[in-house]
């Protein structure tokens, strides 16, 4: 369990392995993986609770896989801004939302997918552009958001 703690990754490089953070409980505290670098690595959160936490991701390059299979996130945030999409995968299958922000300012997509396919709840604030703007060509959302 995480409470009220701030765990940084800042300027890691996960190349060829794996951090798992299966089941973990973050409530309240940053987990911080700015300017890090996914390359052929891997990030578990399967069925880790979210519950007013911070998760910084921003400037974050992804050509490896993050994965919150059967996740929960009730409240907090997770900002993905200035992150890079080159190649990895990022997917929330089953996740669910109840409150909580998404932030991907800036974000480039240049290859890689963000699934939030099979999420369920309402589309976490801060996700999707603004009516009449196209959506990024990697994020896959749930036909009712």
């Amino acid at each position: 369990m995480f409470s009220g703690s701030r765990v940084s990754f800042w300027g890691a490089t996960f190349s060829s392995g794996w951090v798992n953070f299966s089941g973990a409980v973050f409530s309240g505290g940053t987990v911080d993986f700015r300017g890090t670098e996914l390359s052929d690595g891997a990030v578990f959160f399967s069925r880790a609770t979210f519950s007013g936490s911070t998760f910084d991701f921003r400037g974050v390059v992804f050509d490896g896989r993050v994965d919150f299979l059967d996740a929960t996130f009730s409240g907090g945030a997770v900002d993905f801004g200035e992150a890079t999409f080159s190649g990895g995968r990022i997917d929330f299958p089953e996740a669910t939302f109840s409150g909580g922000r998404i932030y991907l300012t800036r974000a480039r997509f240049t290859g890689g997918i963000v699934d939030f396919s099979q999420a369920t709840g309402p589309a976490p604030a801060g996700l999707l552009p603004p009516s009449g703007h196209p959506r990024p060509a990697g994020l896959i959302v749930p036909p009712t958001w």
